[in-house]
């Protein structure tokens, strides 16, 4: 595994009755090697929505990580690699697996 990524949990606190912010915080559940595939390789699809008239479309890759180092993180955490955002949308499981494996999709771009 050649990427560094971080993977977060992000959990919104108190809002400020003053200015009206919500402030979220950040839980690091782990940082360390991975690796980031393809949809293509990895047999995963480009997803695709309607928000409101405008169609979108998500890119979802198949996110790697030492096996056993994913025992914490869950659909919804927020997984950076370099300046790439995507959020942890389920898990690939299979038989004979080597490193865990995490569905993840990145946002599109505006």
């Amino acid at each position: 595994m050649v990427d560094t990524c971080t993977i977060v949990r992000l959990t919104p606190g108190a809002m400020n009755t003053t200015t009206g912010a919500i402030t979220t915080t950040s839980t690091t559940l782990y940082s360390g090697k991975c690796r980031l595939r393809g949809s293509t390789a990895a047999g995963v699809s480009v997803r695709e929505s309607d928000a409101g008239e405008a169609e979108q479309t998500a890119n979802r890759y198949a996110l790697l990580l030492p096996y056993g180092s994913d025992t914490t993180i869950a659909v919804g955490d927020v997984a950076t690699i370099g300046t790439r955002t995507f959020t942890v949308v389920g898990r690939i499981k299979a038989t004979t697996t080597t490193a865990a494996s995490l569905m993840v999709e990145e946002a599109p771009e505006p």
